[in-house]
């Protein structure tokens, strides 16, 4: 009897063990989907004007503020706002309708 209630209590113990382990992160296909995603991302900030894309990099990937990328881009505070809205809306419509890679590769 002793020997069956201890073999119950380190079988939760390991249960709970097992629920602490972290989960080992995105499957493959996870992996796929967030890389094509990625690649689309990219592709179409490569497709935004200059202006628009500078703007972009500085204020999501550099971490400035409106101010701090006007400044650094020599533009008023409202021209680099502007130029971030347009940007986001052309990003937006961009990714919202992606293109079809079989269109793409002539299948």
């Amino acid at each position: 009897v002793r020997s069956e209630a201890r073999h119950r209590k380190d079988a939760g113990a390991d249960d709970s063990t097992l629920q602490a382990i972290p989960d080992a992160g995105p499957g493959p296909d996870e992996t796929v989907v967030d890389r094509e995603r990625s690649l689309l991302l990219h592709s179409a900030l490569a497709e935004l004007p200059q202006p628009q894309r500078e703007v972009v990099h500085l204020a999501y990937f550099a971490g400035r503020t409106y101010r701090q990328a006007a400044v650094e881009l020599g533009i008023p505070e409202g021209t680099a706002k502007t130029r971030l809205r347009s940007a986001l809306r052309s990003l937006a419509e961009t990714l919202a309708d992606p293109p079809d890679p079989a269109l793409e590769r002539g299948a």
